[in-house]
């Protein structure tokens, strides 16, 4: 593509962004056929432009003002597990809300960092957050179409012996996936909190717990990674649209033009069949997306060569709840 041809695109892209008469079926965008964000072959080839904002050089990402002491893993002196069970922590047990909810509500406004909460559309309740990581979590798995269900403080692991709690563990977040599995979460500030022998131990002596069950997994998340300058503004940019109307004849028209293509089709043609003004369908098109009636990347920017697909039903919808439900105790705690 020469430079006269570059700039072309982008001033149609900007005429995209506007409330004119421009309308995305005028840009003239190559359709793309496949992304990283995408799991299935796309069936068509062409040639992916990048949107001006991708083409910024990266930051360094920052760090958090403060780290843990830094220890070497290799220290004898320091305790390194290899079982829960013969490392005197006793037995685990896992306990969840009696609403298969938050375990544990942390809005006392007393703590050094911050706390928060938002009605999740997904979840059908409201999450609650510590730390500025665990909101930016949060919205990465609000904007997934791959994600069906989410909860925050889902479950408490405690280790028991002698009828005494040695240890406990609160599990930062749990997401059901598309597929059926569910993923756990550990959200830290910076790897150093993971490098740290303490916390290595608890959080592996937790996945080892959780991870008993089929198809469930346990991730460890950076925030330097959740709070990267360009993608956390391009998820929140999605999220803070989540809430803009759209009729059920807008819906239905991008459903059958997804179904119609086969289950792919440029997102261009998903605004257009939208219709009205050019910058509204776009937001309509990112509040589609947290209601999983359309589904494309939410970590980079969009063009309207950006591969939309239609999401697929939940393979086991409810697991998440049932999951949950399955571990609250019988006798009120």
């Amino acid at each position: 593509m020469d430079r006269l041809e570059h700039e072309s695109f982008y001033v149609a892209d900007e005429r995209a962004r506007g409330c004119g008469n421009a309308a995305p079926a005028d840009l003239g965008l190559t359709f793309v056929a496949k992304n990283e964000f995408d799991l299935d072959p796309a069936p068509l080839r062409g040639i992916a432009i990048p949107h001006p904002a991708d083409c910024e050089p990266r930051r360094t990402p920052r760090n958090p003002k403060w780290l843990p002491t830094r220890r070497d893993r290799r220290d004898a002196g320091w305790p390194r597990l290899t079982s829960a069970a013969n490392a005197g922590w006793g037995e685990p047990r896992i306990v969840a809300a009696p609403d298969a909810g938050a375990v544990r509500i942390g809005m006392t406004w007393r703590q050094f960092f911050v706390t928060s909460a938002s009605f999740s559309r997904k979840a059908g309740r409201t999450m609650f957050f510590e730390g500025p990581h665990e909101p930016a979590s949060y919205r990465r798995r609000e904007t997934d179409y791959r994600s069906t269900d989410l909860q925050f403080q889902p479950l408490v692991i405690e280790w028991v012996l002698d009828g005494k709690v040695i240890h406990s563990y609160y599990v930062d977040s749990v997401e059901e996936r598309d597929t059926g599995v569910l993923v756990f979460r550990e959200n830290k500030a910076h790897q150093a909190y993971f490098d740290d022998p303490l916390i290595d131990e608890k959080l592996s002596a937790a996945a080892a717990v959780l991870t008993r069950y089929p198809d469930v997994v346990f991730e460890r998340e950076l925030g330097t990674d959740l709070i990267e300058p360009r993608s956390w503004r391009i998820t929140k940019d999605i999220f803070d649209d989540r809430r803009v109307d759209y009729t059920e004849a807008q819906r239905d028209a991008v459903r059958n033009l997804l179904v119609g293509a086969g289950g792919a089709a440029p997102l261009g043609r998903v605004w257009e069949a939208i219709g009205g003004c050019p910058a509204n369908a776009r937001r309509i098109a990112n509040a589609m997306l947290v209601a999983r009636v359309v589904g494309f990347p939410n970590r980079q920017r969009s063009t309207g060569d950006t591969l939309a697909v239609l999401p697929r039903a939940p393979a086991r919808p409810g697991r998440l709840r049932e999951f949950l439900r399955s571990f609250v105790p019988e006798t009120p705690r």
